[in-house]
């Protein structure tokens, strides 16, 4: 068992030098108890841990060598008693979910109420009262007990965010190991007497965004996922690069409808067609919209069924509906040429509205005609 901010304080008085400020207190590159793991997991255990470590180093500050060891062996004797307390094992490991949810706000709490003791401003984070409240972070690694991950993530902040044209108003919090750089935000949908949809934002430090729609289900104090429509069944925006949803709406027996708008490379991916896989590159991916389609999930259709799909963007500038067919992001390839034959017609009024056959037929004539070329593969 590692005396974590111990080690740490008396490391630094031998040295000279004060305790690392950026949590934790020690190097979990060497973690090997239940509690180095579960801190070096938790990033509010890491800053606690830290602060907690600094608060010593500082209250040392000129202190006898008799106090200075009095105040160590309090600390020695607070770990004993955290750890019991907690009913944290003194043995290695790394712990599980369940073990983590149970001890970690119990860890948390100890850890403030000694930060006060030694006159540091550290309260208890307040959680909600509402009873359909779910910690966001649990939204991030999707347990199947979110009721339980809940409680198990008390300790770590919650920040409520406003809701937006299709939304409503939300909960945020940053989370995952001391390195941090993670955060998860949510906003309810809709409901209906089967469950409810939330609109999940995780972000990740340096790597972009991913936006999921997930449905809950509720059974008593049990709150379960019961399925997930995310990035690989089309639902995400995961960053510029893809097809952003502007709306989406609940109906009474639990069906989602999205619109989202669509580059060339989405309104071909879009129509499942048996050869889209394979008739997408060559295709803009990037911000060259050009239009919206909908679409309609279900528990038995989670790919999507698309309802219609709309051509032609209001452009900001003239207010008129356009297709962007020359932008910096464009690809210059003869599939994506031929793709605006098709798709960018400029004989065709803007905006068009096709229902799901039109759509679907223009998409398979974008295969015949620009992917399929007198029975070979259009070279690139």
């Amino acid at each position: 068992m590692r005396s974590f901010f111990v080690t740490v304080a008396i490391t630094a008085a031998a040295l000279g030098t004060s305790a690392r400020a950026e949590p934790p207190s020690f190097d979990c590159e060497t973690a090997a108890t239940l509690l180095d793991h579960l801190i070096c997991s938790d990033g509010q255990l890491g800053r606690l841990d830290a602060r907690l470590a600094t608060a010593i180093t500082a209250r040392r500050t000129g202190m006898t060598d008799a106090d200075g060891k009095a105040l160590l062996q309090g600390q020695r004797d607070w770990l004993r008693d955290s750890l019991k307390r907690c009913d944290i094992p003194a043995r290695n490991g790394v712990p599980e979910e369940p073990q983590s949810w149970r001890w970690a706000p119990c860890l948390a709490h100890l850890y403030r109420t000694r930060l006060r003791q030694l006159g540091q401003d550290e309260a208890d984070p307040v959680m909600p009262t509402d009873a359909e409240f779910i910690h966001p972070l649990c939204l991030m690694v999707r347990p199947l007990d979110l009721a339980a991950c809940t409680q198990g993530y008390r300790h770590v902040p919650v920040q409520r965010i406003d809701g937006g044209p299709w939304y409503g108003p939300g909960w945020s919090a940053s989370g995952g190991d001391w390195t941090g750089g993670m955060s998860t935000e949510y906003h309810r949908i809709g409901a209906w007497s089967g469950g409810e949809a939330l609109r999940v934002n995780d972000r990740f430090e340096d790597s972009g965004e991913e936006f999921t729609i997930l449905v809950l289900k509720r059974s008593g104090g049990m709150v379960t996922v019961d399925y997930v429509l995310d990035r690989s069944s089309g639902m995400a925006d995961g960053d510029s690069l893809d097809d952003a949803v502007i709306a989406a709406a609940v109906t009474d027996d639990g069906r989602i409808q999205v619109e989202r708008r669509v580059t060339p490379y989405g309104l071909i991916r879009f129509a499942n067609l048996p050869e889209s896989e394979a008739s997408l590159d060559g295709l803009t991916f990037t911000d060259a919209y050009y239009g919206t389609i909908r679409q309609e999930f279900s528990a038995k259709a989670q790919d999507g069924t698309v309802l219609s799909a709309t051509l032609g963007m209001t452009d900001a500038a003239g207010g008129k509906a356009v297709i962007p067919t020359a932008t910096p992001s464009r690809e210059n390839t003869p599939r994506q040429a031929c793709f605006d034959t098709l798709f960018a017609d400029p004989r065709q009024p803007l905006p068009r509205t096709l229902d799901a056959a039109a759509y679907g037929d223009l998409a398979k004539a974008y295969v015949r005609k620009c992917v399929v070329k007198q029975g070979n593969r259009v070279k690139e």
